[in-house]
């Protein structure tokens, strides 16, 4: 649930609503989580098909309509065959991929069935998939000192907030509306 925590701390200052879908909890009090429709749900396929498929009309599935984009990650043990009837129920309540909706799949092992997605026939109004390897033993020095940055627009207010995160220190979050390059700003690590 890492991927949860880390919204949890970016999403703070935006008041976002996340919620945690997976098996060894309580299915009742996952079912009431998504009939608040948060902004971001971090789920297992199976859980959250067990729960579309057990649930009556739009309480539920209603707030996935909304999504703007569907994530992948660990997207090389996900496309096995094993998780396509989950992956299938999930998918049904979304947005197809021409309506609105984009799919991004993360992977650290980019497989032939991920390659292979460049070369399928795509619906008229989709954009067509991107597909980027990074040669880890050539840039592996680089990786090392990589700092991202990014900004995050909240929903609720017109400030950015500045985010930042490198592979030796946790993400940082900075209120400014411009991130700092000073080492004693709150931006720095």
């Amino acid at each position: 649930m890492q991927i949860a925590d880390q919204f949890l701390a970016l999403g703070a200052p935006a008041s976002l609503k996340l919620t945690c879908i997976y098996g060894g909890r309580s299915q009742m009090t996952q079912a009431i989580s998504l009939s608040h429709r948060p902004h971001i749900v971090v789920a297992t396929p199976g859980r959250l098909a067990d729960i579309i498929t057990s649930s009556s009309g739009d309480d539920i599935t209603g707030g996935f309509k909304r999504c703007k984009f569907l994530v992948l990650d660990e997207a090389d043990r996900l496309l096995d065959p094993t998780f396509a009837d989950d992956l299938s129920v999930c998918m049904d309540v979304l947005p197809k991929g021409n309506q609105g909706r984009q799919t991004l799949l993360f992977s650290a092992t980019i497989t032939n069935d991920i390659r292979e997605i460049k070369s399928r026939p795509f619906q008229p109004g989709q954009k067509p998939p991107f597909l980027t390897e990074i040669n880890a033993e050539m840039y592996s020095p680089l990786l090392t000192e990589l700092i991202l940055g990014w900004p995050f627009q909240p929903p609720s207010n017109n400030d950015t907030i500045y985010c930042r995160a490198s592979p030796n220190s946790p993400a940082c979050i900075s209120s400014s509306t411009t991130p700092s390059t000073k080492t004693d700003q709150p931006w720095s690590s």
